[in-house]
């Protein structure tokens, strides 16, 4: 990524996923999901260990990243799907990202799995 698009992507994350494809945005979401989910744990590690600074460090990175997620599910949502299996993928898609922002809503244990897999 050259230095234009990395400044685009940080300024407004919603114009950079609109330019990629519905595997790369299951790519970029899983991606994103993992993360939150170990900047949780460790939040909660650091909690219980009493050490605040790495906690509201985890804290922040998990707000940044959740801040991301909503950008795809954005972008997801204004998406014209082209046929069935695109209306499908998207769907799948944007039960991911509501799930890692709103737990327990979609229920637990959702996977990307036929978008990602081509």
């Amino acid at each position: 990524m050259n230095t234009k698009d990395h400044d685009a992507a940080k300024a407004a994350p919603e114009m950079f996923f609109s330019n990629m494809s519905m595997l790369d945005l299951a790519s970029a979401l899983s991606a994103l999901v993992s993360m939150r989910t170990t900047a949780g744990l460790t939040s909660n590690l650091a909690n219980q260990m009493k050490r605040d600074d790495l906690e509201d460090f985890a804290d922040a990175l998990s707000e940044a990243l959740g801040d991301q997620i909503e950008a795809i599910e954005t972008e997801l949502l204004g998406r014209s799907p082209l046929d069935a299996a695109d209306i499908a993928d998207r769907d799948e898609l944007l039960a991911v990202a509501a799930n890692a922002l709103r737990p327990g809503e979609h229920g637990a244990n959702l996977r990307i799995g036929r978008v990602s897999n081509g």
